[in-house]
C-alpha cells in the first residue's frame, strides 16, 4: 500500500490512521520521512499525549483533512511511501526468544521490542513509559530556537542532564544531549549540533557555577564534554553517587555495584518495570546496537526513551536529598520536643545544660550507622579552643563533662 504525504497538509489539522491501526488528529507542524503533529489527541487508542507527536511517513495509511491551512503548497510535494514492517527488516535475536508468560498478553512483537528497545504495550492501548514532563522538543539546528531555549536554560536553577550515543566518553560518539526543566525536556542533537553547538550556548549551562546539573554517573559524561568539546561541567549533583551513599546509611555498607537509574526509579518512585524505558545491548551486537541513536530521523519510542533518562532526575535528586538528611531531620524533631515538651518546673534545669547536645542523640546513631562497633564513644568531650569572637578568649577547657 502507497501513501502519498504532501508538504500542502503543513498547518493543517488532520485525522491520521497509522499501520498499527492507531488513529490521531492534530495540526501538520512539518512533512518529511517523519511527520510531526502539534496539540495531537488520540482517537483510538485514548491515551494521552505529548504536545508533539512524531509518525513516520511510512506508517501512515490515510490522511482525512478536517481543517486546510494557509500554507503554500510547493512545486514538488514530498513523497513518503510505505515499506516493509520493521519486524521483517530487522535483524533476529542470537536466540530464538522464549515469550515469558507475564509478557504473552501484550500487543507488540517481544521479540522485536527487545530489539528497539521498545517498551511493550498492553492491550488496552495506554502508553506504558512513565514521562514526568508533558512537552519535550528536539533541537537539531542552531536557529533563533535554539538560542531562546539557551537563554531559558541559563535562567534555570537545577537541570536534569543526560547522553545518548555510542558508548560515551572521550571514545565514543555523543549523539543526543539531553536537558529536563521541571515542565519541559529537551534534546539536542549533537551529531547535527557538533562543536558549534556547545560554543554557541550549551557550554555556557554546562560549566555554569549557579546551575545544579543532576546526572545519574556522571563519570562518562564529564569525559565526553571535557575530551570532546573543551567543557567541564561544573555544580554536578550525581544521583548514582547519592544512592550508593543512602545504601550505606541503611546497611552500614557500600555495595560494590553501582545502583542504574531504572534501579533508583523502581526503588524511589515505585515504577514498574513495563513502565521504563530499558536500554539493552546483545552480546556480539553491541555497536549494532549502541548506534541506534544514530538514527535519523530517530524513531519515536527511543525518543521517548530518552526523555525518559532524563526527566525524573530532579524529583529523584530531592528524594535522596531528602534521605540523606534523614538523620538532620530526625535530630530537628528531637530539638523540637527537648523543651517544649517537659513541664514548668524541668525547664531551669535544661536551661543549665542547654550548652551540651541532648543524650537522645545516641538514638541516631544507632539509625544511621547500623553496623557502628559496640563500645564506641557516641559523645566526644573536645572543646573547640579557637573562639569566633575577636575580642574573647577561652580560659579553660571543660573536658571532663560527662554525659
Amino acid at each position: 500500500m502507497n501513501c502519498e504525504v504532501k508538504n500542502n497538509l503543513v498547518g493543517c489539522r488532520v485525522v491520521l490512521e497509522t499501520t498499527t491501526d492507531v488513529v490521531i488528529e492534530g495540526t501538520v507542524r512539518s512533512v518529511g520521512s517523519v511527520l510531526i503533529l502539534d496539540k495531537p489527541l488520540a482517537i483510538r487508542p485514548k491515551v494521552d499525549l505529548p504536545s508533539q507527536y512524531r509518525i513516520f511517513a511510512k506508517d501512515i495509511v490515510s490522511v482525512q483533512i478536517l481543517v486546510h491551512g494557509d500554507i503554500k503548497v510547493p512545486d514538488e510535494p514530498v513523497k513518503a511511501s510505505f515499506s516493509s514492517p520493521i519486524k521483517n527488516r530487522i535483524k533476529p535475536l542470537i536466540q530464538p526468544k522464549n515469550v515469558p508468560e507475564h509478557l504473552k498478553n501484550l500487543n507488540n512483537d517481544v521479540q522485536t521490542d527487545v530489539l528497539v528497545n521498545k517498551v511493550p504495550q498492553s492491550n488496552n492501548g495506554e502508553c506504558a513509559i512513565n514521562l514526568s514532563v508533558k512537552e519535550y522538543f528536539i533541537i537539531e539546528k542552531i536557529d533563533d530556537v535554539f538560542y531562546k531555549v539557551v537563554k531559558n536554560l541559563l535562567e534555570e536553577k537545577v537541570i536534569g542532564i543526560s547522553m545518548e550515543g555510542v558508548t560515551i566518553g572521550r571514545f565514543g560518539v555523543v549523539c543526543w544531549l539531553g536537558i529536563a526543566t521541571e515542565d519541559s525536556a529537551h534534546l539536542f542533537d549533537m551529531c547535527s549540533l557538533g562543536p558549534p553547538g556547545m560554543e554557541e550556548g550549551l557550554a555556557d549551562i554546562l560549566h555554569h557555577p549557579d546551575i545544579v546539573k543532576v546526572v545519574h554517573d556522571c563519570r562518562y559524561v564529564s569525559d565526553a564534554l571535557l575530551h570532546l568539546y573543551k567543557v567541564k561541567i561544573e555544580n554536578v549533583f550525581d544521583t548514582q553517587v547519592a544512592a550508593s551513599v543512602v545504601e550505606f546509611q541503611t546497611t552500614g555498607s557500600f555495595n560494590k555495584f553501582v545502583i542504574t537509574l531504572i534501579q533508583c526509579l523502581a526503588d524511589k518512585f515505585n515504577f514498574s518495570k513495563e513502565t521504563m524505558f530499558q536500554s539493552r545491548i546483545r552480546v556480539g551486537h553491541e555497536q549494532e546496537d549502541a548506534e541506534k541513536w544514530t538514527q535519523r530521523p530517530l524513531p519515536q519510542h527511543l525518543v521517548e526513551g530518552a526523555v525518559f533518562n532524563v526527566c525524573h532526575l530532579k524529583n529523584l535528586r530531592l528524594v535522596l536529598i531528602e534521605q540523606l538528611l534523614s538523620t538532620v531531620t530526625m535530630g530537628t524533631h528531637l530539638f523540637l520536643k527537648e523543651v517544649s515538651s517537659l513541664s514548668a518546673d524541668e525547664v531551669p534545669e535544661k536551661m543549665a545544660t542547654s550548652h551540651l547536645i541532648p543524650l537522645s542523640f545516641k538514638n541516631l546513631t544507632q539509625s544511621s550507622i547500623p553496623n557502628q562497633k559496640s563500645g564506641t564513644e557516641t559523645f566526644s568531650n573536645h572543646v573547640r579552643t579557637v573562639c569566633v569572637d575577636p575580642y574573647l578568649s577561652f580560659s579553660r577547657n571543660i573536658r571532663h563533662v560527662n554525659h
